[in-house]
């Protein structure tokens, strides 16, 4: 396992899920009814949304603190590590710096198909989000 610091600019999107027990604390730490009936282990918290494992389905859900009603579900821990790589490049990068800080965290966490994301960055500027969809769900 990865310390936070050996995640180098990604470490900033995968900090601790502090605020996930809170809620509930300490009757029912981490009791979130909005969620439906679902085991959950947290793994991470970047801007006010908390990612964490089902472990009854073994899918990974992400949810706002402020509407956990309104989750969503991902496949694989790969696609949501891909969701945070999304969001360095695309929502707050759009450089070549970002790009290649990218290519190096998805190397050092051992992201599958690292062949594939080079080839989506090698279209950047013309990506759609059709094909940025289509990897995340390749992992």
């Amino acid at each position: 396992m990865l310390k936070n610091e050996e995640l180098g600019a990604f470490s900033r999107y995968f900090e601790l899920p502090q605020y996930f027990y809170s809620k509930g604390y300490p009757e029912n730490p981490g009791d979130w009814p909005e969620l439906g009936n679902r085991e959950l282990l947290p793994l991470w918290e970047f801007s006010e949304e908390i990612y964490a494992l089902d472990l009854l389905s073994n899918k990974l859900v992400f949810f706002k603190i402020e509407c956990p009603s309104d989750y969503e579900s991902l496949d694989s821990i790969d696609q949501a590590i891909f969701k945070m790589i999304e969001l360095h490049t695309w929502e707050l990068g759009g450089e070549e710096k970002e790009i290649n800080e990218a290519i190096e965290f998805a190397k050092r966490v051992k992201l599958p198909n690292i062949s594939g994301l080079t080839e989506l960055f090698a279209k950047y500027v013309e990506c759609t989000e059709k094909m940025i969809t289509g990897f995340r769900q390749s992992l």
